[in-house]
Parts: structure tokens; C-alpha cells; sequence
């Protein structure tokens, strides 16, 4: 038997809200947590190591849960507020790059 846990990004009522499936997309559970009502989520990844852990990229920043989703936390870390576009775990740096749009360069 197989197991698949996928994670999307689905539209409700005007705004993107994280949800995610076990059951081969039969069936989708939000996972928005004590997420701010009306936060726009752009991307949201799984970490490489520990499935607990999630990455959300808002328009208002980076967010992270560990505990799939219950509880999330902004990420600030020197981080502007401005969306967060893409997040990419590198497997072998144990990095994270970040897709933003900014007026100006941020270093």
C-alpha cells in the first residue's frame, strides 16, 4: 500500500489558504492554523527532513509551523515584509533560498 501526503494551495473565499491531502486528493483539510484571517499564501513547502515542518511564503512575509500547520510563526530573521514568491530547501547546503519582489537589494 501506499502513502502520499501532498500539500496545496487552494482559493477560499477571496484569499489563498494552505490545506493538504492524505488520501490521494479524495479529501483536502486546512491546515491555516492561528494563521492571521485574510493572509495570502503564495508557496508552501515541506521540509526535507522532518515532515512536521512547513514553510509558507505570504504577502506578508515567510511563516513556519512546526507542527503541521496548528501553530505558525512569522519568520523574521532580517526578512522585509514583502511576499515570499517561492521557497526552495536545498537538500545538500541545508539552505533556504527565497523568491521575493522588492524595490531596491536586500543583502
Amino acid at each position: 500500500m501506499c502513502h502520499e501526503s501532498r500539500l496545496r494551495v487552494s482559493m477560499k473565499r477571496w484569499f489563498m489558504q494552505p490545506s493538504m491531502v492524505n488520501d490521494y486528493g479524495q479529501s483536502w483539510k486546512s491546515i491555516a492554523g492561528d494563521l492571521l484571517k485574510g493572509q495570502v499564501a503564495r508557496m508552501i513547502n515541506e521540509d526535507w527532513k522532518n515532515p512536521e515542518v512547513l514553510y509558507l511564503g505570504t504577502e506578508s512575509g515567510l511563516f513556519v509551523t512546526f507542527d503541521k500547520g496548528k501553530q505558525w510563526m512569522r519568520v523574521k530573521a532580517n526578512l522585509p515584509t514583502v511576499p515570499i514568491y517561492e521557497i526552495t530547501l536545498h537538500p545538500r547546503d541545508n539552505a533556504m533560498i527565497l523568491a521575493m519582489h522588492r524595490s531596491g537589494v536586500l543583502d
